[in-house]
């Protein structure tokens, strides 16, 4: 792809054209333009080993946010077992306590009446002495 050469003889963002590339390259020697080359390969070497650096740390931090999630996942399902046995047992108390209260109810509220009365009689004893 061509681009044409700006007025002011660079492309916009202060890169030379195409065109100007073109002819720098065609008016250096085979040694400059072999220089060159080798000048520009290991800029590349440098930068492909930077993001070889920054794509190993990547993959180390992807490891520890593995190791992490099953962790807690580990943990999640932990308190899941937990929750639903006391859950469980939660719900056989309130059966057994909706039985005792069915089954004693009239003897509970029989006993209540009779403590009230030896209540009231007490305080009345009390009361007029």
């Amino acid at each position: 792809e061509r681009t044409s050469m700006p007025v002011s003889g660079v492309a916009s963002g202060g890169k030379p054209t195409m065109e100007q590339e073109k002819g720098r390259w065609m008016e250096m020697g085979s040694q400059q333009l072999l220089a060159e080359q080798d000048n520009i390969m290991q800029q590349q070497d440098n930068q492909l080993d930077a993001l070889e650096g920054a794509v190993v740390n990547l993959h180390h931090v992807a490891q520890g946010i593995g190791q992490e999630i099953q962790l807690q996942n580990g943990m999640i399902d932990d308190l899941s077992n937990r929750t639903d046995a006391t859950q469980r047992r939660l719900s056989q108390n309130r059966g057994r306590l909706g039985t005792l209260v069915k089954k004693y109810s009239n003897t509970l509220l029989c006993f209540v009446v009779i403590v009230l009365i030896v209540l009231i009689v007490l305080v009345l004893v009390f009361v007029q002495n």
